[in-house]
């Protein structure tokens, strides 16, 4: 199925509404905000499949939240707290959009396959991930500041241990 729109329909009565108003563009994977006041969706409307909020009562034009995207994306996943979203690409990268700062920061990556199973603690404090190529389930902390300072100081650091995290799970 080519989906070339996002559309709102109403569960009983109601007008269908295009959200977002493309025509030659695919928009896809529509995504809920947790407090239902947007909608994000992946589309290429740009060229190339970046990610877009939109009002979802239609009172708005969809935003381009990301450029420079080379590759096809999946997702969107918003945090519960609806300040962030985790998306992925088909390189095997994750990535998690901020709002506070409009930066995108990729987050985890994988050298073969795809991750396109990621979902939020419902604290939104962590993000799970599953990869396609192992059987590992990975959790990465949301402090996005501590990212680069963790990759330089701890590049070759993996642990293989999930059952000595004890205090962290009782966190998510």
């Amino acid at each position: 199925m080519k989906v070339t729109s996002v559309p709102q329909a109403p569960i009983e009565k109601g007008p269908t509404r295009n959200l977002t108003r493309s025509s030659g563009a695919h928009d896809k994977r529509a995504a809920w905000s947790p407090d239902g006041s947007k909608i994000a969706f992946i589309s290429d409307r740009s060229g190339e499949e970046e990610l877009y909020v939109v009002p979802q009562d239609g009172s708005g034009a969809p935003e381009e939240l990301t450029r420079g995207g080379k590759a096809m994306r999946y997702g969107p996943a918003w945090a519960p707290d609806g300040k962030r979203i985790a998306l992925s690409d088909k390189d095997g990268k994750v990535y998690v959009y901020s709002f506070e700062d409009k930066k995108l920061t990729e987050i985890a990556h994988t050298a073969r396959g795809q991750i396109r199973d990621y979902v939020w603690s419902p604290r939104g404090n962590f993000l799970a991930t599953g990869t396609e190529d192992k059987d590992e389930l990975v959790v990465a902390s949301m402090n996005l500041d501590m990212i680069e300072e963790v990759r330089r100081t701890w590049q070759l650091y993996r642990d293989r241990r999930p059952d000595s995290y004890g205090d962290m799970v009782k966190e998510l």
